[in-house]
């Protein structure tokens, strides 16, 4: 029997409880388009350095005042997304409400075959970019059928997104979920396709409900206030005791850049460099270019000093 594989890309920074919902959603939905035929949703966070690079996870990177391949490496965001996985398969094998995620009026029947996971292998190949995945997937698994989840800020961009025309084509069914403020028609959404894209798109298109309302820029505003609870509340306990755990929060950027003023370094001499060995031992990305800089700087005053 044909797989139905779904491919939900995002950055994940950190995942919550809407996320889980819209894959729930999809899940049910695709059961019901392809009764009897396994389903795997899989999770597919953009790689560190696809977030540095793109345009569009810049611009809401600055719009959040956040690094996010700084603030949640991608190797944490996909331990998160395996949390969630296991809780995601352990209720479609058992059944019953999505309470959990905040979805109280949606049931789930159980023994469905739907599974729930991380794609290590869209994750390997360290692209963001959904046509290089789904071509890669393509020769991995010319037998599967393949199906792609959007969001309501997706399908806004989508004219925007590389050979879109082509991705149109190899996808099977567009997953597309409603933001809960809007309550387009799949004829709406059909016409969002760049120009050029085949007429019978619409006829590919799956429109679900919308899961809660939740953004990941608002958990990490909480979690930076000290609102751990609030976090457990929108993404769970589990991951709020893994975020703990891993200290996540605790290295940002800016936070950095307080700890380590040019000031500091000037003051603190030698002695700094201990410091900086610390903050070295377990970094990100961007801390640790934050760190050598002023290591440089360090050293260089030092050799001034040496000649004078």
């Amino acid at each position: 029997m044909t797989e139905v594989f779904c491919l939900y890309g995002g950055s994940f920074s950190p995942p919550h409880k809407a996320h889980a919902g819209s894959a729930i959603l999809a899940a049910l939905g695709l059961a019901g388009k392809y009764p009897g035929q396994p389903i795997t949703i899989g999770f597919a966070p953009v790689p560190d350095t696809y977030a540095k690079e793109s345009t569009s996870i810049k611009m809401a990177m600055n719009a959040s005042g956040k690094n996010l391949s700084s603030f949640i490496s991608e190797q944490e965001r996909i331990e998160m997304l395996e949390i969630y996985c296991a809780i995601l398969n352990r209720l479609f094998s058992e059944g019953g409400t999505a309470a959990y995620f905040d979805m109280p009026s949606v049931q789930i029947p159980a023994g469905l075959p739907v599974r729930f996971t991380v794609d290590m292998v869209s994750i390997a190949l360290k692209t963001g970019i959904f046509i290089e995945m789904l071509q890669h997937l393509e020769r991995e698994y010319p037998e599967r059928k393949t199906a792609m989840l959007l969001g309501h800020d997706n399908m806004l961009a989508l004219k925007s997104w590389r050979r879109m025309d082509l991705v149109a084509k190899m996808v099977d069914t567009f997953v597309v979920v409603k933001r809960g403020d809007v309550n387009p028609s799949v004829e709406d959404y059909a016409a969002m396709f760049p120009e050029g894209t085949d007429e019978s798109i619409s006829q590919k298109l799956l429109v679900v409900s919308a899961p809660p309302d939740y953004s990941s820029s608002k958990i990490r505003a909480m979690w930076a206030a000290g609102d751990e609870a609030g976090v457990a509340k929108v993404a769970g306990a589990e991951l709020a005791d893994y975020m703990r755990t891993q200290g996540i929060g605790m290295r940002t950027k800016n936070n950095v850049k307080a700890m380590f003023s040019r000031n500091q370094v000037i003051k603190s001499g030698g002695a700094l460099k201990n410091r900086f060995m610390n903050l070295l031992a377990r970094p990100f990305r961007g801390q640790r270019k934050t760190a050598r800089k002023a290591l440089r700087r360090t050293a260089t005053r030092k050799q001034r000093a040496t000649r004078k």
